[in-house]
């Protein structure tokens, strides 16, 4: 007897609780949907700061993928003999070469030098030093 005693009484909690939501009064309707709008909201802004914090790593992810790629391509190294090299270092620092190429350049096409940069100097294989 004791036991159906417990079991009535643990029904009777659950219904009284039920009781609330189905009343249909406006307090227990707003009680519910302010809950209801609370966990939607609460949702919607975790998932934010997940696609946030996605998109913050991003950065890292690429860093290892560009580091993944440096390793796996072989270093290039210049020909022993390349002259060439040591030529564009040694006039791409003379600012008045660079001028006079870059007025050539200009009055070759018939326009101004504003526009135009130049970015790298090489001797071209073959061409005559006078």
């Amino acid at each position: 007897m004791n036991l159906n005693m417990a079991t009535q009484q643990v029904q009777a909690e659950f219904t009284d609780m039920g009781a609330g939501e189905t009343d249909g009064s406006v307090g227990a309707l707003l009680e519910s949907a302010s809950v209801y709008s609370a966990i939607g909201i609460g949702t919607v802004f975790s998932v934010l700061v997940f696609i946030s914090l996605l998109i913050a790593c991003f950065k890292f992810i690429h860093k290892w993928e560009s580091g993944a790629s440096v390793k796996a391509e072989p270093v290039k190294t210049p020909a022993p003999g390349a002259p060439a090299a040591a030529a564009s270092a040694e006039l791409s620092g003379d600012a008045e070469l660079v001028a006079v190429i870059t007025a050539a350049i200009a009055a070759y096409e018939g326009t101004s030098s504003n526009g135009l940069v130049v970015r790298s100097i090489r001797r071209v294989q073959g061409s005559v030093r006078r």
